[in-house]
């Protein structure tokens, strides 16, 4: 599974989720999991609109992909978990 995570350090909800993410990885077997963060300015982040190819509306935005091909997104905070919001997203 890859994961590319776009956050800003100074957003509250970044803040928030980016360490649970974090753990949640920690947690997993060695090399289960590709990670990308990237951090955005708060200028950049600001405006909606494209990240290199990458159209985002919020962050933290987590995309969770396979193989490439993206699955889904975690968009500023999960529905339930960071973890059954994942799950749920995988084949």
């Amino acid at each position: 599974t890859e994961l590319t995570v776009f956050f800003g350090d100074w957003c509250s909800d970044s803040q928030r989720e980016v360490p649970r993410l974090l753990a949640l990885i920690g947690a997993l077997p060695p090399q289960q999991v590709k990670l990308t963060l990237i951090n955005l300015p708060r200028d950049k982040a600001a405006r909606s609109g494209l990240v290199g190819n990458i159209t985002l509306e919020r962050i933290p935005t987590i995309i969770i992909s396979q193989h490439g091909k993206e699955l889904g997104r975690i968009v500023e905070r999960p529905t339930t978990t960071l973890a059954s919001d994942w799950l749920a997203l995988l084949p």
